[in-house]
């Protein structure tokens, strides 16, 4: 199996910046799908180094991939990596799992190193009456939809993370709090707030009042 054909899609979700997939071909049929972090007026220098590391990649194995990272790193980047390459190769990496995984016939997550129960061991800590869990917004769990849509840019269903939250810890111990900054440069501080706000479209308002406000203010023993 060899690589065919890499290319990349610059695609505008309605937020402050594009975002960048890198779609890998092989000669057989398979095909991998990754995603570049990008930042605004930054976008197209990431996605020219992908074209250009494309050069190194055809016609070479999709399986080797620590070999080709190692490779770009020393002689494309020349031992100097930086936003953009970084940037860059992260997303050819990502489509290079993918085609693997599914040569393999597994998730990628079983060939490094298996699943972790590390969500359900954060919901453990619920016996400690003094411990609050922090909300995020969902493209910090969620998968990107592919190819994006407007209006919600996650793949559906999503995750039932916040569902298992509230049945945990209720809502006098849920706080919203969003991974500022990198949330600017994914979907929107705005478009995070909003579309984790309608994942408890169903509870009471005295209840979203907690969990967006008032349980951080009792933490942080804030007075407004």
């Amino acid at each position: 199996m060899k690589v065919g054909r890499v290319q990349t899609f610059l695609v505008n979700a309605a937020a402050s910046k594009n975002n960048l997939y890198v779609k890998v071909e092989t000669d057989d049929g398979l095909h991998g799908w990754g995603e570049c972090y990008t930042s605004t007026d930054r976008d197209r220098v990431i996605e020219w180094h992908v074209q250009e590391m494309a050069r190194y990649l055809v016609g070479r194995s999709p399986f080797n991939i620590k070999h080709f990272c190692n490779v770009m790193f020393q002689d494309f980047a020349n031992q100097h990596g930086g936003m953009d390459f970084y940037s860059a190769i992260s997303g050819v990496e990502q489509a290079l799992w993918d085609i693997v995984g599914k040569a393999a016939g597994q998730p990628v997550y079983n060939l490094l190193g298996g699943a972790s129960a590390v969500r359900h061991n954060a919901f453990c800590l619920t016996r400690f009456p003094n411990v609050s869990i922090k909300v995020p917004g969902l493209g910090e769990f969620c998968r990107r939809a592919q190819p994006v849509r407007p209006g919600f840019p996650f793949a559906r269903p999503i995750p039932p993370l916040l569902a298992m939250a509230y049945q945990a810890f209720g809502p006098g111990r849920m706080m919203w709090g969003s991974d500022y900054p990198p949330v600017s440069a994914r979907e929107g501080y705005g478009n995070a707030l909003r579309l984790t706000m309608e994942q408890f479209a169903d509870k009471s308002e005295d209840e979203r009042e907690q969990i967006f406000g008032r349980t951080a203010l009792n933490v942080f023993q804030l007075r407004i």
